[in-house]
């Protein structure tokens, strides 16, 4: 379950960056946060391990946002 999580999000980034771009990414990222964690939920169905799963990944996802524009700003 962490692990589809954290790869999710991985995913995720990897797949926006080469969609939008670095400045895209920072200029959208409480954006595409709050859509990404909103949407992994829905996809979860209301199970436990779907909600647990998409709180990891939403998190985690935060995360690397955080990182990226750390480093880049």
């Amino acid at each position: 379950m962490i692990s589809i999580a954290l790869l999710s999000a991985v995913g995720f980034v990897i797949i926006l960056l080469k969609a939008i771009g670095i400045r895209g990414l920072i200029k959208y990222e409480i954006h595409l946060d709050v859509a990404f964690t909103i949407g992994f939920f829905m996809l979860s169905k209301g199970t436990y391990t779907g909600i647990a799963m998409a709180v990891i990944a939403g998190v985690t996802f935060s995360l690397i946002l955080l990182i990226i524009r750390l480093m880049f700003k």
